[in-house]
């Protein structure tokens, strides 16, 4: 299914919850249709289910003290259906996906079920480098704007670096909720919504907007359907996750799904109260009073057995409470028919019975004293646990600081190492480019005079040839003027007369 875009209806998840969303949620061919009571058998082994007066049963986790929604244990993805909060913890195909978070000071981070999917019930900001979320509250409608309100307090927003977004290790580039209020100022809301299966929800920042503010290109992961609770997973391009179609008026056997191992609410869950946007509330510094297993085995109602998880939070130790003597009225006989000595009798015991009622009292109030001053050192102990964890906690967080720290030194030297070597080779290659020039170049010259020899050794072979065809026909030109100077000389002595004396022999002859 693709992204719808910006432009987006109103659609609001009307009333309350345990019965506020709608029905028409599509069913998946995977699956049967489910119920709340889903939720009740499925999470009851991870926390403790609150009969609360206002929103019926909601659920409370058995997690660390800094447990926060879509913050501890999990990241974002990008999905067909948008943002997407992948959870580590095995229940979270259903806090985070259906229904509402809600925080009490006295309960902590509870969870109200709903019957709609999505890929969040969170809310979105962006400004100033930032990306921000908050899990919407009970009683927050999907609209086009939330105005300047917000239901909650400031410490429910988590922002980080726009480039962290999709990291899996986000949590690392969290400032903490005492900068929410300067993050708040600084950012507006993003009120991109997409409707699936009839359902409107947030879905964050686009991916091409993510690409446009960080330069980093986005997967984007189909999501594949399981077809039995556990954590999320990514595998390959997909994100697989159980996701049932839920209908909150189901009936289970003919009965209304209920919790089996469910507790009466000490108090009443206070509903969220609209807040302004740079509120004065701040992330509470201790854990909240409340300890559901003050209260399990109070409760006479059928616990589930088939759990270790639950049957070792059965067998937690109780506290118990004084209990209050109560006096039973004591009969008094008619003073008429009593003597002086039964009056002085009836008097003393009257005496004893008021010092055994003070005693009682004395008894009653050193107990609780004593409660009390347990109460109190456990509390106490429970600050001092508290403190060394957030010391652990920052102490790892310094470890991991530094070791992200290390790790970006060797990158840069890495990276610094990569670019010398790039720069060592590309010079290299222009003082090879300029050697191989440099022969080319010599070669030319070479082959130039070469040539130049070549063609001054014709030239003088020329020059000679020329001059002994010369020399030639000179010796040839004398040859025939001798041969010719001869040939007139022996033609002149022919002509001459011959001697007398040559005529005479001759004539004798």
């Amino acid at each position: 299914m693709l992204l719808f875009s910006a432009t987006t209806q109103n659609a609001t998840a009307q009333g309350g919850y345990n019965g506020g969303y709608n029905d028409d949620y599509v069913s998946y061919d995977d699956y049967s249709d489910g119920s709340y009571q889903d939720f009740y058998n499925d999470l009851s082994p991870y926390g403790q289910w609150i009969d609360d007066p206002q929103y019926g049963y909601v659920w409370r986790p058995d997690v660390d003290n800094d447990f926060r929604p879509y913050y501890s244990r999990g990241h974002w993805v990008m999905t067909d259906y948008g943002n997407t909060w992948v959870s580590d913890y095995r229940w979270g195909w259903a806090a985070f996906h259906y229904g509402r978070w809600t925080y009490d000071n006295y309960y902590g981070w509870v969870w109200i079920p709903g019957s709609q999917w999505a890929p969040a019930w969170v809310s979105w900001r962006n400004g100033g480098g930032y990306y921000g979320w908050a899990p919407l509250g009970p009683g927050v409608n999907i609209s086009v704007s939330l105005g300047n309100n917000w239901w909650g307090g400031d410490f429910w927003w988590t922002f980080i670096p726009q480039q962290y977004l999709f990291s899996n290790n986000f949590y690392s580039y969290y400032r903490g909720p005492r900068y929410n209020n300067t993050c708040i100022r600084n950012t507006t809301y993003i009120y991109n919504t997409n409707v699936s299966n009839h359902v409107t929800y947030y879905y964050g920042p686009r991916s091409n907007e993510y690409q446009r503010a960080t330069n980093q290109r986005v997967n984007i992961y189909k999501i594949n359907n399981e077809r039995r609770p556990g954590a999320t997973a990514v595998r390959g391009n997909a994100v697989s996750l159980y996701r049932p179609p839920i209908r909150n008026n189901a009936m289970v056997n003919g009965r209304r799904p209920a919790p089996a191992n469910a507790i009466e609410a000490p108090r009443a869950i206070n509903r969220p109260n609209a807040v302004s946007v740079n509120p004065q509330t701040a992330m509470p510094a201790t854990r909240p009073s409340f300890n559901p297993r003050d209260y399990r085995n109070t409760q006479q109602q059928p616990v589930r057995n088939n759990s270790p998880l639950q049957q070792n939070r059965n067998n937690a130790p109780v506290q118990q409470q004084p209990q209050q003597q109560v006096r039973q009225p004591r009969a008094t006989a008619p003073v008429q028919n009593m003597d002086n000595r039964g009056m002085q009798q009836m008097q003393q015991q009257r005496a004893n019975q008021q010092r055994m009622d003070q005693q009682r009292a004395a008894e009653q109030q050193q107990r609780a004293t004593e409660q009390q001053r347990a109460n109190q050192q456990q509390l106490q102990q429970q600050r001092a646990n508290q403190q060394v964890q957030q010391q652990r906690a920052a102490e790892q967080q310094r470890v991991n600081q530094q070791r992200m720290d290390q790790q970006r030194a060797a990158e840069q030297q890495r990276a610094q190492q990569q670019v010398q070597q790039q720069r060592a080779a590309e010079q290299q290659r222009a003082n090879q480019q300029r050697m191989d020039q440099q022969r080319a170049a010599e070669q030319q010259r070479a082959q130039q005079m070469q040539q130049q020899r070549a063609a001054q050794q014709q030239q003088v072979q020329q020059q000679r040839a020329a001059e002994q065809q010369r020399a030639n026909q000179q010796r040839m030109d004398q040859q025939r003027a001798a041969e010719q100077q001869r040939t007139n000389q022996q033609r002149v002595e022919q002509q001459r007369p011959a001697p007398q004396e040559e005529r005479g022999s001759d004539r004798r002859r």
